[in-house]
């Protein structure tokens, strides 16, 4: 249930959601179970919701899933070699970052606590235009809410991810140091600093209060909770 719920308690935001569908399967005729339909994070969503066909695509530390990624090493380079206080450093980043996505989109994952993320499951895109900003993709949240439960590895109710995400020396997996980059820089600057902590405060004490989200992991657990009997049956309880 987990990664569907997740992008569920996101709707209404400024981000690139994938819908969910429950199916019972078959296989060849053998029952198989429980299975989620699924959007896939790639062009044909963005060409799909967006309208969109010449982009690039990247992921992890910049790899080339569509297009190129030239017009991403160069906000690297803005990171990494200018001052990142200045507001007019800022604004050369906004014009090549949608800074409110980028936002919203780091809140959402430390608000989960997805410990298979930042370092894994990361993808982002812009439109192959003069004005194209990077957006991110929000996909696999599985590990999140709770998701792993390995105390070496997994996430706690009390932990603080939003250390966990800004983290300069994190191990190879699940948050190297390229992989929380951005948001260390982009948290170097004051105007986008207060902005995100608003934006989170906003976040926490409207849409994400408990109140709001039990209803939709209760409409989500209810969905399959009459299939549950007999996918327990075929799988065990995993």
């Amino acid at each position: 249930l987990r990664d569907a719920i997740m992008h569920r308690m996101a709707r209404g935001l400024d981000l690139e959601l994938l819908a969910s569908r429950s199916a019972v399967t078959y296989v060849n005729g053998v029952y198989w179970g429980i299975y989620n339909i699924r959007e896939r994070s790639d062009r044909q969503y963005i060409t799909t919701h967006l309208g969109l066909e010449d982009v690039d695509i990247l992921e992890f530390a910049g790899g080339v899933v569509e297009g190129d990624g030239e017009h991403y090493q160069g906000l690297l380079e803005i990171f990494r070699t200018e001052d990142m206080s200045s507001p007019e450093t800022y604004a050369r980043v906004q014009a090549r970052v949608d800074t409110d996505n980028f936002a919203t989109y780091q809140i959402m994952q430390i608000f989960y606590g997805n410990h298979d993320w930042p370092g894994n499951n990361i993808k982002f895109w812009r439109p192959r235009t003069p004005d194209g900003r990077w957006r991110w993709l929000m996909f696999d949240t599985d590990f999140g809410l709770g998701g792993v439960r390995d105390p070496n590895r997994g996430s706690s109710a009390g932990e603080n991810t939003l250390a966990f995400a800004l983290r300069p020396d994190g191990p190879g997996w699940p948050n190297p140091p390229w992989s929380t980059e951005p948001l260390r820089a982009m948290m170097q600057n004051p105007q986008f600093r207060i902005d995100f902590i608003n934006r989170f405060a906003d976040y926490l004490n409207t849409m994400l209060k408990p109140e709001i989200t039990r209803p939709i992991v209760a409409e989500a657990a209810a969905t399959i909770a009459p299939e549950m009997p007999r996918h327990i049956e075929r799988w065990g309880r995993i």
